[in-house]
């Protein structure tokens, strides 16, 4: 009874880690319920276009990004806990899950404590790529780390069920509606994993594994695409999912692999964590001769993500977000191996000292500097972190529009329409960069400016051009913040005269 209880006491703590880690760590985070700050400036489209979908509109035809439309569904489903920071209950249970799968990941090849750790080592490199959260890549990092679990479980235990084929199905489904390229990783891992199960169970069962698995997918696809479809989104999705973002990052229809692309590649590859891992999983493919198909296809696996990661040609912090859940296993191997040692002293010496290398290498320095973040943000836990001209910017928009008006903000400022409560003018909430990359966007989006004449239009700091100097001219705007008059040093709001 004493051993049962005391095995249920250890699982309880084991459980409370992963939430509770979650919480401290999203202090990154500005919809943390601690900060109430503003939200990033990627994070804000996503809110934006979320807060379109609450009044009937559409993404892609109504209100223009070019991420995935599953993205969009979790902001809205956010805005249904909490609008403005509801979706951060959203990545909270996304990330503790994600933790989770790291620490099980590890477990497969090593102790509980160790694997412990090794979700440590993942959760402080994540640090420096998190960018304030909100992001397709964290989402995304929940569906891969089940994949990287179900395939090394497979590969390493020969464990297998329609659940989990199912369950893959519908990762597979998220990260298309999410990061499309990062199905790359992924693509040894499924052709070694339907070669075994074809030797070993034979066709019949291989094509009862194919079925589940598209049936997962559909379960996640399906509705989306259905409610995409219905609303005529189709051709709007495929524009700005696939055709705008092949331009993104290919602009100019430039070689693919460039310096660009070498560039990004090699910033990501020096992500110490990341450059460990590859390291120890080359080593553990020349010596572990049971696990070498694994070991080999995790080897092209973590290749084939980088390459995905650096077609992009952009090295964009947050992009290397879903890496993170490739460390777990090769740190997992290296730790299997030092407590497998036959001296027993020599062992634990060995593994001792491993792990407190990598500590202060890893995790130590990393949060000892959040430390001040985590004490700073307990104090000022009952107050809002929000910019004060801002705040009166938004003040001024409030001021001279009701609830029903539209506005148009000039830039990549779309807080301004989440703080404000008010909806945007023309299809582009925001122009830049990606008016930069399809000229024919700016066209657009004065042609239905000069239609709608919305009452406000703001201008965000370093976005006052010509172009938008001309059409203020032209139709009757007058300045009424800030006081200072126009400039390109300041947000300025402009104001439609009856």
């Amino acid at each position: 009874m004493n051993r049962l209880l005391d095995g249920c006491k250890r699982n309880v703590a084991k459980f409370l880690i992963f939430p509770l880690a979650a919480f401290v760590f999203l202090i990154n985070s500005p919809l943390h319920p601690w900060v109430g700050g503003l939200t990033e400036t990627d994070s804000s489209v996503f809110k934006t276009v979320a807060f379109m979908m609450e009044s009937g509109f559409m993404p892609y035809r109504d209100t223009f990004d070019h991420k995935g439309p599953l993205l969009y569904v979790i902001n809205w489903l956010g805005n249904k806990i909490s609008f403005y920071k509801g979706v951060w209950i959203i990545e909270f249970f996304v990330l503790t899950f994600s933790l989770y799968l790291m620490y099980k990941i590890a477990n497969l090849v090593c102790g509980q404590i160790l694997s412990l750790f090794i979700a440590l080592i993942s959760l402080t490199t994540l640090f420096g790529l998190f960018c304030g959260g909100n992001l397709v890549e964290e989402y995304a990092m929940l569906p891969i780390s089940f994949l990287m679990f179900a395939f090394i479980d497979y590969l390493r235990n020969q464990r297998l069920s329609y659940f989990v084929v199912g369950m893959a199905g519908c990762c597979v489904a998220s990260i298309m509606l999410l990061r499309p390229n990062m199905v790359a990783a992924f693509i040894p891992f499924c052709l070694v994993t339907v070669v075994l199960i074809a030797q070993k169970n034979g066709l019949v069962k291989l094509l009862q594994y194919i079925g589940v698995f598209v049936i997962g997918m559909m379960l996640i696809s399906a509705p989306i695409f259905f409610w995409l479809g219905i609303n005529g989104c189709l051709d709007e999705m495929w524009f700005a999912y696939v055709e705008f973002n092949m331009q993104y990052t290919n602009p100019g229809g430039s070689t693919i692999w460039g310096g660009a692309e070498w560039s990004t590649l090699i910033y990501f590859l020096s992500l110490p964590a990341f450059t460990i891992a590859i390291v120890l999983i080359l080593y553990y493919c020349y010596k572990d001769n049971k696990y070498r198909i694994l070991n080999i296809t995790y080897c092209i696996s973590m290749i084939m993500a980088l390459l995905a990661i650096g077609i992009a040609g952009r090295a964009y912090d947050h992009y290397g977000m879903v890496l993170i859940p490739m460390i777990s296993y090769p740190f997992g191997l290296l730790f299997d191996d030092l407590t497998h040692f036959e001296n027993k002293d020599l062992s634990e010496f060995c593994t001792f000292i491993s792990a407190m290398i990598l500590a202060f290498y890893l995790v130590v320095p990393t949060w000892l500097n959040y430390s001040y973040s985590i004490v700073g943000a307990y104090y000022g836990r009952n107050g809002e972190n929000r910019d004060e001209n801002v705040l009166d910017m938004v003040g001024q928009i409030v001021k001279y529009t009701d609830d029903d008006d539209i506005i148009s903000v000039y830039g990549n400022y779309d807080v301004i329409y989440l703080l404000a409560n008010r909806k945007h003018a023309t299809k582009y909430s925001y122009q830049f960069p990606i008016s930069s990359i399809m000229p024919s966007i700016r066209e657009e989006y004065f042609m239905q400016l000069q239609n709608e004449m919305p009452k406000i239009i703001v201008i965000q700091q370093g976005k006052y051009d010509n172009s938008i100097e001309s059409f203020i001219n032209e139709n009757g705007y007058t300045i009424v913040w800030p006081d200072s008059g126009a400039n390109n040093e300041e947000n300025l709001v402009f104001y439609k005269t009856p």
